[in-house]
């Protein structure tokens, strides 16, 4: 599935797998980026203004092709909170 990921570091556009954890495209997405893999708590993602719930898929989530979803790091509570 065409998804592009935007981050204040970049964007990664590319084909992803649709039934693969929101979580786990997110630590690909950071480590295209160069970033530390234990960061991947602090980043929430984001589309058209919604959190997504990262344990669903691309699927689970109903996103559309070539959706747009944002990327951004959490400060305080929020990013070191406990992740299911």
């Amino acid at each position: 599935m065409r998804m592009t990921f935007n981050t204040p570091q970049g964007s990664v556009e590319d084909n992803f797998e649709s039934d693969q954890p929101l979580r786990a495209l997110k630590a690909a997405v950071l480590a295209r980026l160069n970033l530390p893999s234990e960061w991947v708590d602090q980043y929430i993602v984001a589309c058209e203004g919604q959190t997504l719930e990262e344990e669903k898929s691309l699927k689970e989530l109903g996103l559309a092709e070539s959706s747009t979803l944002v990327v951004w790091r959490v400060s305080g509570s929020q990013a070191t909170r406990a992740r299911p």
